[in-house]
């Protein structure tokens, strides 16, 4: 599960519902996607973020898109929302208005630092409550999939 919480934008979200992808693996507040083929599944480094996972951590069977169709829920990510994310190590004020990627390793998602000129996130700010904890961070969204589009 990842460690991910509203700090800014509204209070409430509405969620949407799409049938989970084969096999997805997915936790409470994990960023999520819609693949190529319609189907919900937890991004991955470099893929533009939908939005963040509503539901109880779930594993999709290996033909889900046909036989159960379990649906996923998740609220859209939108340009005001700001979260908290745990960092794979400190972050330092050089991190803060960078971009960075997100990581996943053994169902874990979180935000790959040091910071650079590209990612699907930007640092924000680190330690919102200042009690000295420089891994967590507060990020937005910086790629969203709703501004994926094919260039002419």
């Amino acid at each position: 599960m990842s460690n991910v919480r509203n700090v800014s934008g509204q209070d409430s979200y509405d969620t949407r519902g799409i049938i989970l992808a084969n096999s997805a693996e997915i936790d409470f507040l994990d960023p999520v996607v819609i693949n190529a083929t319609g189907f919900l599944e937890r991004a991955a480094a470099g893929q533009k973020i939908q939005g963040w996972f509503m539901g109880a951590r779930v594993v999709a069977a290996a033909d889900n898109e046909t036989v159960a169709q379990v649906k996923g829920y998740f609220q859209e990510s939108s340009d005001e929302q700001m979260i908290t994310l745990e960092a794979d190590q400190a972050c330092t004020q050089t991190d803060v208005g960078a971009y960075a990627d997100i990581a996943v390793a053994a169902g874990s998602v979180t935000v790959n630092l040091p910071a650079g000129v590209s990612g699907q996130l930007e640092v924000v700010d680190f330690d919102p409550e200042r009690t000295g904890a420089t891994t967590i961070v507060v990020c937005k969204v910086a790629e969203p999939q709703y501004l994926a589009f094919a260039q002419v």
